[in-house]
């Protein structure tokens, strides 16, 4: 497929590098930014996006449009944009294009040619927004041009509502199966042990001393590391007025807190507790199984599940397919020495258990 949207409104750019400036993968060079999937071109007049993956027109269609006020109507809003929208994608049969179609203006089957308009629309309670997709059919191959109308005004809010319901998938599905909706793949990530604190004083360079793991220095960041694997380490990294050091712990094994580290964390470096944590993402499950099988109670935020147990809290967002599971072990008190280490040891067991129940019922249909 290929997706191309020139926009005129060039104080957008804004709005998309601030996107896409977190992403490992951006590349920019001058007038240019890529990422995998999207090219931008940014000029003085007009921003010119190329997109090859259906996932990122999906995420940036909403961001063209803004929210404008009416003039003569006190506080009510409209939805604009300014912008033209093409899509080229291998397209459904003729037959099977025609139910969806509100205007046909030509028709060969023999030939596989067709000629139409297409209608798709968005509504939040006053406001409506309306795709008029005019499409033209040859050879199996779909050229979409798709411009957007708002439909009457309403507040601010119901506005901004209208238009992150905007989805070209929802317009181009019915037309091309490039645009079909791809069940979410689960991305799990932990159990990770975590901590994150400033520290003042010199105590902090004995824990580096009495060497737990190798150290290495790293330029870029001017971090110093303790390394105890590729994905385990407990980093130092001067603050810029050098009076204080912010420390971070990410251990992805209990087994890195062995020879007395939890009494080292607590005595040199002032950590009163570490945190494990796992998280899953693109994780569907049914609201009778978090209710019912998981025991989740629903929480006041609307999208919000919660479980509670002796090993960890759980956090489910039914909107977003987030998982969230946490565990704070305090390293004092009545867990410290030795009960650190089997506290999180335990907590990782029932963590990675409890993750792997639940995969067994993901709604791979979703």
């Amino acid at each position: 497929m290929q997706i191309e949207i020139l926009c005129r409104n060039v104080d957008l750019k804004n709005r998309f590098l601030t996107r896409y400036a977190g992403s490992p993968e951006m590349w920019a060079d001058g007038d240019r930014i890529k990422i995998p999937g999207l090219t931008m071109q940014i000029t003085a007049h007009y921003l010119l996006f190329n997109i090859t993956s259906a996932a990122i027109a999906e995420e940036a269609l909403p961001l063209l449009f803004n929210l404008k006020p009416v003039s003569s109507a006190g506080q009510l809003y409209e939805p604009a944009a300014d912008f033209k929208l093409i899509v080229t994608a291998i397209g459904k049969g003729p037959a099977e294009l025609l139910p969806c179609l509100h205007e046909v203006s030509h028709l060969d089957l023999e030939r596989g040619e067709l000629l139409g308009v297409n209608l798709t629309e968005w509504r939040s309670r006053n406001v409506a927004l309306v795709a008029r997709t005019e499409l033209a059919l040859q050879g199996g191959l779909l050229v979409a041009k798709i411009k957007f109308a708002t439909h009457s005004r309403d507040s601010q809010f119901n506005c901004q509502a209208c238009v992150e319901q905007i989805s070209l998938r929802k317009i181009m599905a019915p037309l091309s199966p490039e645009f079909a909706a791809v069940p979410p793949t689960p991305k799990i990530t932990g159990p990770l042990i975590q901590a994150r604190q400033v520290i003042s004083g010199p105590d902090w360079i004995q824990l580096v001393n009495r060497q737990p793991a190798p150290t290495s220095y790293c330029r870029e960041t001017n971090c110093l590391n303790i390394v105890f694997s590729s994905d385990s380490l407990i980093s130092f990294q001067e603050e810029p007025d050098r009076r204080e050091i912010m420390c971070q712990v990410a251990l992805s094994d209990p087994a890195h807190l062995g020879d007395g580290l939890p009494e080292m964390l607590s005595g040199l470096l002032g950590l009163e507790h570490l945190t494990v944590t796992q998280q899953a993402e693109n994780l569907a499950l049914q609201p009778d199984y978090l209710l019912g099988t998981l025991g989740f109670v629903k929480e006041p935020g609307f999208t919000l599940f919660s479980l509670a147990n002796d090993d960890f809290q759980a956090v489910y967002d039914i909107k977003n397919l987030t998982l969230s599971l946490e565990r704070t072990i305090a390293l004092k008190d009545n867990e410290a020495g030795s009960g650190v280490s089997d506290a999180i040891t335990a907590a990782f067991a029932a963590m990675q258990s409890f993750m792997a129940t639940v995969m067994d019922h993901v709604d791979r249909d979703h």
